[in-house]
């Protein structure tokens, strides 16, 4: 019960520090997600709840790939336990995003190439979530 009511804090602080809003909340079959306290509280927020397909370890392809690239990389392998290591971790996670969320540069695709595979096309700038997000709608930003 306990994880289930720290995961909805969680929720709610993760949502004040997202720049558009969430939409989708999408887990694994744990039960620290699947549960009926996640469930209302998404269902209160307008928040879709989908989970993975069971057994399927693939399904987190995705959030694996961004553990090995940035998680892995910042503090290896090691299981770290206890508040301190905690807080450590928070502070270092929160400086961390900024940099990995906004400012690596990236290549757009470019449209589709003869036989429906997408081709890469390199822009004449360097791209940016930052830069590209100010070229955006209004109504797809999120201002804080």
């Amino acid at each position: 019960m306990r994880e289930q009511t720290l995961l909805v804090a969680v929720l709610t602080q993760l949502r004040g520090l997202m720049p558009v809003p969430l939409l989708g909340f999408d887990s694994d079959n744990d039960s620290v997600f699947i549960n009926e306290i996640v469930r209302d509280y998404c269902m209160g927020a307008g928040i879709e709840f989908t989970r993975c397909r069971p057994y399927r370890k693939n399904d987190q392809a995705h959030v694996e790939q961004k553990n090995g690239s940035v998680v892995r990389r910042l503090v290896g392998y090691r299981r770290f336990e206890g508040l301190e290591a905690a807080r450590a971790l928070a502070e270092l996670y929160a400086a961390a995003r900024l940099f990995v969320n906004f400012f690596p540069a990236f290549v757009q695709a470019g449209g589709k190439a003869p036989g429906g595979r997408p081709s890469l096309q390199t822009l004449p700038c360097t791209c940016n979530p930052v830069s590209t997000s100010a070229g955006r709608p209004s109504h797809l930003r999120r201002d804080p």
